[in-house]
């Protein structure tokens, strides 16, 4: 439970610059109907811009939880904390394994240097190189992946070499190099992480998750700090947007998982609800209301 506090601090950075990007880039889209509000849902959208700016900032700022990475950076990047386990890094990825009771006598306020997500990047290559084609991804996009994840082997070793090369003093103020140094960490970790749930889960999902048109797109950002358009590869934005196009005709969310989005008008009732299809051996499947 140690990586906890790190782990928070990553999404609250990845989630919100992301939702940033594509609420600004939306706008972009809408034009003057972005800020109109007869004929356009009542200006609805501008609701939802200034509800997703406010994210950054409540709770706890992104700037704060990069200052907080930035300080114990030194500690996440070393390389001599032990590689976790096939049996460890699928408690974290694969979503059939049942959750295991909450210890509480294991809660810490603060890290203590180990991220299971990095060191167990190792691990997630050798079990990318040892899967064979079928029928979802064949053998040019498992060359594509194996080609990414190199790259996102070596992406991390720069980061960590660079944190041990960085001068600054220790318990001083952290530098607009060590913050950069803690945005590039946010979104390589986060790459490691499309990675892992990939390998974990791709049997259990549909066609789409499991043919990885989506993890090349993720991999193909080899961790950039900032979000931004136009850099795709052609084939893969045509796949993607095919997928989007499909959930909004079937009312579903943008989602890896299948999510359906409530009719008009639905209202819950019982005390046991499905939020997700069932998986084989799923156990997270059910939403208590």
């Amino acid at each position: 439970m140690t990586a906890l506090s790190a782990w928070s601090s990553i999404a609250k950075v990845q989630v919100t610059r992301l939702t940033d990007h594509a609420m600004h880039q939306l706008a972009g889209i809408l034009g003057a109907r972005s800020y109109l509000r007869e004929h356009h849902a009542e200006g609805m959208f501008q609701k939802f811009l200034r509800d997703g700016a406010i994210v950054a900032v409540f709770d706890g700022s992104s700037i704060v939880c990069l200052d907080r990475l930035a300080t114990v950076l030194p500690r996440l990047c070393r390389s001599r904390h032990d590689e976790p386990d096939e049996q460890a890094m699928a408690a974290l990825f694969d979503l059939r394994r049942p959750l295991p009771s909450l210890a509480f006598d294991r809660l810490i306020l603060l890290g203590c240097g180990r991220d299971a997500i990095l060191q167990g990047l190792p691990l997630l290559a050798r079990k990318l190189k040892n899967l064979p084609p079928d029928r979802n991804c064949d053998a040019t996009m498992l060359e594509i992946l194996s080609h990414e994840t190199r790259r996102l082997e070596e992406a991390v070793a720069e980061l960590r070499a660079a944190v041990r090369s960085d001068s600054s003093a220790r318990n001083s103020r952290n530098s607009a190099a060590r913050f950069g140094l803690a945005e590039r960490y946010c979104a390589l970790h986060t790459a490691i992480c499309c990675l892992g749930f990939w390998l974990f889960n791709r049997d259990h999902f549909d066609d789409f998750t499991a043919q990885g048109q989506w993890l090349a797109a993720a991999l193909a950002r080899q961790g950039e700090e900032l979000f931004r358009s136009g850099s795709m590869n052609l084939g893969l934005a045509d796949s993607l947007c095919q997928q989007l196009f499909e959930q909004t005709d079937q009312f579903q969310m943008y989602s890896l998982m299948p999510w359906p989005i409530a009719d008009r008008g639905q209202r819950e009732e019982g005390a046991d609800r499905r939020l997700f299809p069932a998986l084989p051996g799923d156990h997270y499947s059910t939403l208590q209301t």
